[in-house]
């Protein structure tokens, strides 16, 4: 075979895998699979990369293991084997981590800003094709024959409502899932809240600040948009951490203003949003009192508690990988709750899914990769990755996110991406790098 190709193959070919992964990331749902395929495929094929100074951070890497390990066990005493063999399939990218990361080539080490870069407009062109698509629903003729334009799905009953309270209500074209048109909105918010945390990282070393500020305050109005509670609480808790962080740096104290003022506007979230509003008051008085949960309670709330009860009947091990849908079910039917055995709903939460299905070692292992992980990357002042697992660990609280190739997917890139970058760091013997690093 040719040289050039061979080279090509060895290098190259990993490098536009990554670039076209992070671009299509937020853009084909549907594509995913192929996508991660290729992305597997370009880190065997540069396996000869590895370097055994690696392991001097290889405990981030040994974690997606011995996950992945414990799904594989419980495949063994789980009921439907088939189903914990597709679930095994799903979470194959886990297995996987630590060959991409410690295959990565030296264009992915020098370029991975451009990859970066490449997230972020992967997320402009979809969240543009979403507003297109609103904007374009929104317009219907009348029984006149007037084209009008109105930004509510169901016009005839929002008429006393104005556009701000139609949003936060999730009854507009602009909102949630009508607007989420390829992703389902939490995920997708996901995709957003990485790339504003892309974006402040730039605005350390970029020229163009306005244009990161603008883009930015823009993702900002579009988590607003999709509506997502769980965006909401990463988004503040997220620039709250930034904050403190950036003052311990007193030269640039604009950057603390800018941060500031953004999590002020993302907190009124939080007070415009009735539907969080009303989910906090509930989780607070099913605390306190002796409310029980209804068919008028948030649907997540319903999940939660009927997942927590099979967790206590299967504390130690878990119900095996393959017999969470079943379970669910049994409990949905205890409780008549036709809507979640009719959409076949999981947890949505991936430490409660987790606590079913692999039990309380399980958790206990999962948990300690989180915290492993966050320990590592505040000691080392990784800005990047030590975000990425906060947005990941919040959002586990409200969806399955490893569940689903879209979250799955997600975590698999970036997790071994990042993690990769510090890898070479510390074989620069330079940990402590501007392009990575809370300086």
């Amino acid at each position: 075979m040719n040289k050039s190709i061979l080279n090509f193959i060895k290098e190259d070919f990993q490098y536009y895998t990554f670039l076209l992964a992070a671009f299509l990331l937020p853009l084909w749902e549907e594509y995913i699979p192929i996508l991660m395929f290729l992305w597997v495929l370009s880190s065997v094929l540069g396996i000869g990369r590895f370097r055994m100074n690696y392991c001097k951070a290889m405990v981030l890497l040994v974690f997606p293991f011995v996950i992945y390990f414990l799904y594989a066990i419980g495949v063994l005493y789980s009921d439907n084997i088939k189903s914990g063999l597709f679930d095994l399939e799903v979470k194959l990218s886990i297995l996987l981590i630590p060959m991409v990361a410690i295959t990565a080539s030296k264009n992915i080490k020098i370029n991975y800003r451009l990859i970066l870069k490449l997230f972020i407009i992967g997320n402009i062109v979809a969240s543009l094709f979403c507003l297109f698509f609103a904007f374009k629903n929104s317009f219907y003729v009348n029984q006149v024959g007037y084209l009008v334009f109105d930004t509510s799905h169901w016009p005839t009953l929002t008429q006393h409502l104005n556009f701000f309270q139609i949003v936060n209500g999730g009854y507009s074209n602009f909102s949630y899932t009508y607007l989420s048109k390829i992703h389902h909105p939490t995920y997708f918010s996901m995709y957003i809240t990485m790339s504003i945390i892309i974006l402040l990282d730039f605005l350390r070393f970029s020229k163009k600040k306005l244009w990161n500020v603008i883009l930015i305050i823009y993702f900002i109005l579009f988590l607003w948009l999709l509506g997502s509670r769980a965006a909401y609480l990463t988004l503040i808790f997220i620039f709250i951490v930034f904050a403190l962080s950036r003052l311990l740096k007193v030269k640039r104290k604009w950057i603390v203003a800018v941060v500031i003022v953004l999590g002020l506007f993302s907190s009124n979230y939080v007070i415009l949003n009735s539907r969080l509003g009303k989910n906090i008051e509930e989780v607070y008085e099913i605390l306190t009192t002796d409310k029980k949960l209804t068919k008028d309670s948030d649907i997540r709330l319903r999940l939660w508690k009927s997942g927590f009860e099979i967790f206590k009947d299967n504390i130690w091990f878990g119900v095996g990988t393959g017999d969470l849908v079943k379970e669910m079910d049994i409990k949905y039917k205890q409780y008549d709750l036709e809507l979640e055995r009719e959409y076949i709903y999981n947890p949505h939460n991936q430490y409660l899914t987790i606590a079913i299905t692999l039990g309380l070692v399980g958790v206990i292992v999962f948990i300690s990769w989180i915290i492993t992980t966050l320990f590592i990357t505040i000691k080392s002042k990784q800005f990047l990755l030590l975000y990425f697992m906060l947005i990941v660990a919040i959002n586990m609280f409200f969806e399955s996110i490893l569940n689903l190739i879209a979250g799955v997917s997600f975590f698999a890139f970036f997790y071994s991406l990042l993690c990769a970058m510090y890898f070479s760091e510390i074989n620069k013997g330079n940990p402590t790098a501007e392009s990575q690093t809370i300086d």
